[in-house]
């Protein structure tokens, strides 16, 4: 019996430490730093309460032109979810990224680190999952962050509520990750644009097609042979 009570706590404590919030405490005003062009976003200001961030932009450029950055480091190999709350009132893109940055040698380029997606603007409160495996760095000298990129958004966006947590492995991942409404549950992911492709006509079409007479060479075929085409002349 008491065997069977210590199998039973052991595996609560293991659940109690797979749910472990890696954002537990999180304070946006120290947690968050802004990264910005100043060229184009001279007047940033965020306005902060509780564990809430709330920007407004009245302008669109590229996503990395402006963007939230905390710093998280990860197991390589892990699977992890990653919540947050969101009211996007606005439009265009909001990305969210989990990637590397350099600490030591500042010409190393980020990488991202197994989650690229991103969600529109709405108006209505979201919360999303973030559904993410952790890759390998191309150099261990860089530092794994969360990024949320804002610079194609226009508006006002309200962002709180953060939570990481080791997921339990139940979805199938892409290299880029999913992102998952949680309400909604849809799930999509941001995946490199392919080139569109003219579709290959079948090879039994293409044998039907040539086995069909051209009307304009049978014309000519029965055409007198007193008639000549030369150099646009006909000749009779």
């Amino acid at each position: 019996m008491n065997f069977k009570c210590f199998l039973i706590f052991s595996a609560l404590c293991m659940s109690s430490l797979q749910a472990e919030n890696l954002f537990e405490g999180f304070d946006p005003k120290t947690g968050w730093r802004i990264k910005k062009n100043d060229k184009i976003y001279p007047n940033i200001k965020p306005v902060y309460e509780g564990d809430r961030m709330t920007l407004f932009t009245s302008k669109t450029s590229a996503a990395g032109s402006l963007k939230l950055m905390t710093d998280k480091e990860l197991q390589q190999g892990e699977t992890y979810d990653f919540y947050f709350s969101v009211r996007a009132n606005g439009t265009g893109k909001v990305v969210v990224n989990y990637a590397s940055k350099p600490i030591l040698a500042k010409k190393l380029k980020t990488q991202s680190l197994g989650l690229r997606v991103s969600f529109d603007g709405d108006p209505a409160k979201k919360t999303y999952k973030c559904t993410f495996t952790v890759s390998e760095k191309k150099d261990p000298a860089m530092l794994g962050n969360f990024v949320i990129g804002l610079g194609e958004f226009k508006g006002k966006i309200n962002l709180h509520s953060l939570k990481l947590i080791k997921s339990n492995g139940s979805q199938d991942v892409t290299k880029y990750g999913l992102i998952e409404d949680v309400v909604k549950g849809k799930v999509s992911s941001v995946t490199p644009t392919k080139k569109k492709t003219k579709p290959s006509t079948p090879a039994s079409v293409k044998k039907e097609a040539e086995s069909v007479p051209d009307p304009v060479k049978q014309e000519n075929n029965s055409a007198p042979k007193s008639f000549k085409k030369s150099n646009n002349i006909i000749e009779i």
